[in-house]
Parts: structure tokens; sequence; C-alpha cells
């Protein structure tokens, strides 16, 4: 798998997973199915890593091509000042570890390319899968905590 910056017609996918309730179920928020929605939330993201060299990148399978889901770090709330690391794929791709991959090569290239200091990870309490994302991915359970006004596991993992 590659991780390479979102394309403007990667919203079709980003489409495929904002508009499937299940894929959405921990996202706050929830699901929608709105294509122009989709459209500005991908260029939104592509002026983001351009500013801060960093965001949500699309996941690209070797070989074929083929865009799974976005992983990357963006910055919590929109506005930081922590740093998470977050993905989401369709559900098709699930179970087959890439969220694992994604999520681990994102943070090696913000702890290494990128020298942050720290990188977190947020899950529902009930979300086991993407908790068990994190650790693989090298995150060390902290704390529960509020964020984005809701009770969530907080991850972290620092350089």
């Amino acid at each position: 798998m590659i991780l390479r910056s979102l394309r403007p017609e990667d919203w079709e996918v980003t489409h495929g997973i904002f508009s499937d309730p299940e894929a959405m179920r921990f996202i706050p928020g929830g699901a929608f199915d709105d294509h122009e929605r989709c459209r500005r939330w991908v260029a939104k993201v592509r002026e983001n890593e351009e500013r801060d060299g960093y965001g949500f990148w699309a996941m690209e399978l070797t070989g074929t091509g083929e865009v799974v889901g976005q992983c990357g770090l963006v910055k919590v709330a929109g506005k930081g000042p922590e740093i998470e690391v977050a993905y989401h794929l369709l559900r098709a791709h699930w179970g087959r570890g890439y969220a694992t991959e994604a999520a681990r090569s994102s943070v090696e290239h913000g702890l290494g390319k990128l020298g942050l200091e720290k990188i977190i990870g947020l899950t529902f309490p009930e979300h086991r899968v993407s908790q068990r994302v994190l650790e693989k991915a090298g995150l060390t359970f902290v704390r529960e905590a509020e964020w984005y006004g809701m009770a969530m596991r907080e991850y972290q993992i620092t350089a």
C-alpha cells in the first residue's frame, strides 16, 4: 500500500465511506449522502496538507491502484494543537490489516520526517477494533477523556 495525497477524483471513495452508516458509526457526525460535501471535504484536506505538510492521505493498494480509504495525521477538531492519527476505510476492505499498516506508516512519518513530538489517537470506548489498530501502530492508552464533546479513549505515542 502507498499513502498519497488526495486527488479531486477521490471524492467518490470518500462518498462511499461517508454515506455508509456502518462505516461512520464511530465518526462524530455520522453518515451523510452528499456528493458536493464530499468534494468540499477532499478540497479542504488538500488545502490542509499544503498548509501543514500533513493531512488525510489516500490508501492506495500497490499493484491495482485501488483506493480503499483514507488515513493520516490531522489537527484534533481541525484546530489542534494535538495531532491525531485517523483512518476510515470502505467496509469491503475491513479486516485486512490496511488500517494498521496505514496508521503505522502515518505515525512513523509524523514522528520521523515531520518531527512531531507526540501523536494521539482517539476512539470510542466500545470501538475495540480501532483500539487494536492504534496499539498495533505503537500508541499506548493513556486515559479516558472528553474529545469532540464525547467520552473517548485517548492513546498516544511520543518521539
